[in-house]
């Protein structure tokens, strides 16, 4: 990432991202709705500008940035809206720029089934797989996904019967696995 071709943090929030990458040397800017946070993010020397995403995404320029992210923003979008933020985001990057796009992971239970619905601005849940999918068919060249933030650490399954062991471990992941998923896709 450079100057040429800044990261852009769509739905950037408080900055706490912008941040990261100030400290580190990474130029960035953000986009947020939310002018309280936009605001913050002035205050505190961040670049960050007033903006609806898709609009932002469709005024810049064919291969204009080096990686676009969004964490914990796509799960308050609608369907048709998640996918042209993925057709445009893979526009507007450089040949090899990267989108992160993090979300709740749906497919551990406690997730999908419970903390997803909390908050009450989620617009539905958005699998892993079905990331994976839209991303490739946007034109992403490649796409994988990270899971983080296990819900809980697994337990020590050493005092079960060994025929018991993975089948116990299996439903623990599910209850209990990673609480996120993170796209990455290249364009």
């Amino acid at each position: 990432v450079s100057d040429q071709f800044p990261l852009v943090d769509l739905g950037c929030g408080r900055g706490e991202w912008l941040q990261v990458l100030k400290e580190n040397g990474i130029s960035a800017r953000g986009i947020d709705s939310n002018t309280v946070c936009v605001a913050e993010c002035t205050e505190n020397g961040l670049s960050a500008s007033l903006g609806e995403l898709l609009d932002t995404l469709t005024q810049l320029p064919d291969a204009s940035c080096g990686s676009i992210t969004m964490f914990q923003v796509l799960e308050h979008l609608p369907f048709d809206v998640v996918v042209n933020v993925l057709r445009e985001s893979r526009r507007v990057l450089i040949p090899g720029g990267v989108f992160i796009g993090e979300v709740p992971n749906s497919e551990t239970l406690r997730v999908g089934a419970s903390t997803f619905w909390i908050d009450p601005t989620h617009e539905r849940p958005l699998f892993p797989s079905l990331l994976t999918f839209l991303a490739d068919e946007v034109g992403f060249r490649k796409s994988e996904g990270l899971y983080s933030s296990p819900l809980k650490p697994e337990p020590n399954v050493a005092s079960l019967p060994s025929e018991l062991q993975e089948t116990f471990l299996a439903m623990f992941r599910q209850l209990n696995g990673p609480g996120d998923f993170a796209l990455i896709a290249t364009a």
